[in-house]
């Protein structure tokens, strides 16, 4: 049996706070697995923040949550390395995932009131059984991370959320129409 981690983009760890690490793992049916144990290593470059510790929960999926006093004195970084030993049908299995140290995270200052003021219409192209745009809100957001870290522009130099606040809601829109147009 395969088995395939999900990964959108990165970790992104804030200084100085606690931040849930989750690691989503599917076989090769894309059935989602469920850990039996899981031990969580975390990595600053050469330096060991978190050895071996038991994951917070077992999920699916299953996630630590790192400690902010952990990562308080810590320097900002891309050299974040997450390793994962998850035993999944009596198996263990080894994981590994990049991060990012950041002086701050990612917030989405997006609601469904600022896309609903870009068109009134707009709850028309709702999925049947949501009852908000959050689903395009998180692509909206993952996609402005991915794009950014592509480009070099690490994610601790974006310190006010508000400065993506446009891109933010283009993207979410995108999304909806895009979905509407093909759903």
């Amino acid at each position: 049996m395969g088995l395939h981690k999900r990964i959108n983009q990165p970790y992104v760890i804030t200084r100085g706070a606690d931040t849930a690490l989750p690691l989503d793992v599917y076989d090769d049916e894309q059935a989602q697995q469920t850990a039996t144990a899981a031990t969580v290593s975390v990595l600053l470059g050469s330096k060991v923040l978190v050895d071996s510790a038991s994951a917070t929960t077992l999920g699916p999926p299953v996630s630590y949550t790192l400690a902010g006093g952990t990562t308080s004195a810590e320097s900002l970084s891309d050299a974040v390395l997450v390793r994962w030993s998850l035993t999944i049908g009596g198996v263990v299995y080894p994981f590994e995932r990049a991060g990012y140290m950041v002086r701050q995270a990612f917030d989405m200052t997006l609601t469904d009131a600022d896309l609903l003021s870009v068109d009134r219409n707009l709850a028309n192209y709702r999925n049947s059984g949501d009852s908000t745009f959050a689903w395009a809100v998180t692509d909206a957001r993952q996609r402005i991370e991915r794009r950014l870290l592509k480009k070099g522009r690490r994610p601790w130099l974006i310190f006010d959320n508000w400065a993506l606040f446009d891109a933010f809601r283009f993207e979410a829109l995108a999304a909806i129409y895009g979905s509407a147009r093909t759903g």
